[in-house]
């Protein structure tokens, strides 16, 4: 069995207008989300081709808004990424990639800049901690493409192809904050996996890495243990979670209940291990922690009673706990926290 970390902050979801309550369609796809406080967060999501932004009102409530005035857009996952107080976001339209930022969680936002591409099965973002630039990534004839920014509310690089052979789905990365321009990503590469390493401004150290294979779905996540590089997770065609180490061509079972989505994963560096979430065929989500700094993981758990709705994803907090985030069939969001020590700290929804 194995290790981990985060890959996903991508969307779901339905619903409409300012003044509607905090609920949604649901999409299989698992939410994206941002914390913006001790215990607040928002969520993104696209529905009815609005991009809708779910977050406190002023009434201490939450409440669906529509984002810069969207219209159009795909239902594919919104990818959003939060700096140092600053939000970019990135949405599909038509293939093409439109972005927009604001200068605080709650301030308004630009206006949807048409960056361009094909990206019919959508796209990734990662920022860069010294300035809040971003990096927009995404799979389009079967190749992986990069356009970045050097600096936040800056002007965008054209459209780069970083190359690769069969990829498809959605590219994932370890870190939704890089340190430099640049980013590790997960991505299908017909029925296997491929890790590629982006240097934006040292392109002579790209590279993709064979991880082999097979596995279904639209993405796979990563996590960059320290200790042991990169580690995979993904879903077999058997419907169980499985992972690969760093430098290991087989992929080992963690004897999961069925699932046909992908997991998500996140790695805590207090603790050395990482936990893993998935929603199951049976409709619950369900939760494994790794044991101690080995390569066993525990039971899996169910995490909360709501049943059926969205795939769900693992965010790791500020207080050093982390937070599991689905919707339910209402379109509802659920988070169910688990503290520094893996212990449930409970379920509530955003309301």
């Amino acid at each position: 069995m194995r290790s981990t970390l985060v890959a996903v902050a991508l969307a779901v979801g339905s619903v409409v207008t300012t003044t509607t309550t905090a609920t949604a369609a649901v999409s299989p796809e698992p939410p994206a989300v941002i914390e913006t406080g001790p215990n607040e967060y928002q969520h993104f999501f696209v529905d009815n081709g609005k991009v809708i932004q779910r977050a406190k009102s002023a009434t201490g409530a939450y409440r669906d808004t529509v984002v810069a005035a969207s219209t159009g857009f795909a239902s594919l996952p919104v990818a959003v990424v939060l700096g140092a107080g600053r939000v970019s976001l990135a949405a599909v339209k038509g293939g093409r990639v439109y972005f927009t930022s604001k200068e605080s969680v709650t301030g308004a936002w630009k206006p949807f800049q048409d960056l361009g591409g094909t990206m019919s099965s959508g796209i990734t973002m990662v920022s860069y901690n010294y300035n809040d630039a971003v990096g927009i990534y995404g799979v389009s004839g079967g190749q992986l493409l990069y356009r970045g920014q050097v600096a936040f509310g800056g002007g965008f690089s054209p459209w780069e192809n970083l190359g690769g052979s069969e990829l498809s789905g959605r590219p994932t990365p370890s870190h939704r904050r890089e340190i430099v321009r640049g980013a590790q990503l997960t991505v299908r590469q017909g029925a296997g996996a491929a890790v590629y390493q982006h240097y934006a401004d040292n392109p002579a150290n790209n590279r993709f890495i064979d991880r082999s294979g097979p596995i279904k779905g639209t993405h796979l996540v990563s996590a960059r243990d320290p200790r042991r590089g990169t580690r995979l997770f993904g879903t077999n065609p058997d419907g169980q979670v499985v992972t690969n180490g760093f430098g290991d061509l087989v992929w080992a079972s963690l004897n999961s209940p069925k699932t046909a989505l992908p997991p998500a994963a996140a790695f805590d560096e207090v603790r050395e291990g990482s936990d893993v979430v998935i929603r199951a065929a049976d409709g619950y989500v369900y939760r494994s922690r790794q044991v101690g700094s080995t390569d066993e993981f525990s039971p899996w758990v169910r995490v909360g009673e709501s049943r059926y709705g969205s795939g769900a994803t693992i965010v790791k907090l500020l207080n050093d706990g982390d937070a599991i985030f689905f919707t339910d069939q209402l379109g509802a969001t659920h988070v169910c926290g688990l503290d520094a020590l893996g212990n449930d700290t409970g379920c509530r929804v955003l309301r």
